[in-house]
């Protein structure tokens, strides 16, 4: 009954923060990274934090940590940042480290996990660098023996 009620608060939380997924039969999710990093930031920050420390747990065993699908939900609901706001530099910016969280994310055991975090992946790379990322990421496929690793 906690999980359930926590999850319900998390879903409400996420409503209120990034809006209506479009296949909810809301509009187009506006909300980026950055959007949430300027109204957010310690929020942005621990999320980040729990989202690694969720993948370390999950990746040494079989079972999955309780809050790595709710944390990989908030950021696959996401869309990438703009062009202009990726090359400013005056602001910190958190998209890095959790593009090599989500990376990290993507070699676990669990299929669900990895799907997930393509997806979360997909919303939080910005357009300019998306060519990029999949050439990386299909360097990395072709170099891999391991199907999990990548």
């Amino acid at each position: 009954a906690v999980r359930n009620s926590s999850l319900m608060l998390f879903s409400s939380v996420v409503h209120r923060i990034v809006g209506d997924h479009p296949t909810k039969g809301g509009g187009a999710v506006t909300t980026s990274l950055h959007d949430l990093q300027s109204r957010i930031p310690k929020g942005l920050t621990y999320a980040l934090e729990a989202l690694g420390e969720a993948v370390e747990r999950t990746a040494g065993g079989f079972a999955v940590h309780p809050a790595l699908f709710p944390l990989l939900l908030l950021f696959s609901m996401l869309c990438p940042d703009a062009p202009h706001v990726v090359h400013d530099k005056s602001s910190l910016h958190v998209a890095p480290q959790l593009i090599s969280v989500l990376k990290r994310c993507s070699g676990l055991r669990n299929l669900m996990v990895r799907a997930a975090s393509a997806s979360a992946l997909v919303s939080v790379v910005p357009v300019a660098d998306l060519e990029r990322m999949a050439a990386s990421l299909s360097l990395g496929v072709l170099a891999s023996t391991d199907q999990n690793a990548v």
